[in-house]
């Protein structure tokens, strides 16, 4: 009997160590599909917002999938794009990520989707030509420079761009992979959050926007292809931590099975 529970005993400690290694996953702190031609907040928070002007909700079938709905910034007099109710700080927020589905339309060489804007030392993505690669491409603001990917953007085509700000970096995603990667400011002391451009600097986006989102943590390279390749908003993305972590302690686990069995036999 003794023999016996110890082999329960491992089981529910080999089966405690599988569950741990798949724990994890972090879900949207505010999502914007657009689906019901708003700006409503699908991700449960309330955090529903404001147009301000120059957005034009687009019928169904101009998603970025062909299926779904999107919207189309246009830069116009006064104030463009959509508020968000986030607001704070690097206390607040010391690390977050957001970005979306966008199709630049080819006008303009400085223009921001979105914007974590305080007037001043903004986080910011969008097209950018000041970085240190040549032509105009997706860029992030780090707060005090740009960092851009390498090349020149395709106009009229749907990519999914992010932007992870770390407590210590800044690392930019086009379609998945990782573009650039630099420094961050900690001259962020605040910031709203901005659809449609950076209203501190009027840079304003001018082409289409689809399933905006925003995490108060930093995701992963892993999360991030895995919002590119299988966007499932209803469930966490996933794991921080992935299987083959938990393999050694798995077999270790079996090793040590096979040993007491030997022993009863």
């Amino acid at each position: 009997m003794k023999n016996k529970a110890l082999i329960i005993g491992s089981i529910v400690a080999l089966a405690a160590t599988i569950s741990t290694a798949h724990a994890g996953g972090v879900t949207p702190y505010a999502l914007y599909t657009f689906e019901d031609g708003t700006a409503s907040d699908s991700s449960g928070n309330g955090l529903d917002g404001t147009v301000l002007g120059g957005i034009t909700f687009g019928a169904a079938g101009s998603g970025r999938d062909g299926v779904g709905r999107s919207i189309t910034s246009t830069s116009v007099a006064g104030l463009t794009g959509i508020e968000v109710p986030i607001s704070g700080n690097t206390a607040d927020f010391p690390e977050i990520t957001f970005g979306a589905w966008v199709k630049f339309d080819g006008t303009g060489d400085i223009g921001k989707f979105l914007s974590a804007d305080n007037g001043s030392f903004d986080w910011t993505v969008g097209i950018d030509p000041r970085g240190n690669d040549t032509g105009v491409n997706y860029a992030a603001f780090t707060g005090t420079g740009v960092i851009d990917a390498p090349g020149s953007i395709t106009a009229d085509i749907w990519q999914m761009v992010a932007v992870v700000y770390s407590a210590t970096a800044t690392e930019l995603y086009v379609d998945g992979a990782l573009a650039a990667s630099g420094s961050v400011s900690a001259s962020v002391t605040g910031f709203d959050f901005h659809i449609g451009g950076n209203p501190g600097h009027n840079e304003d986006w001018n082409g289409m926007i689809d399933d905006v989102f925003f995490f108060d943590s930093a995701l992963s390279s892993s999360e991030i292809d895995h919002l590119y390749k299988d966007i499932n908003y209803s469930t966490p993305v996933s794991s921080t931590v992935p299987l083959p972590a938990g393999l050694p302690l798995l077999l270790a686990g079996l090793g040590g099975l096979a040993a007491i069995r030997r022993k009863i036999t």
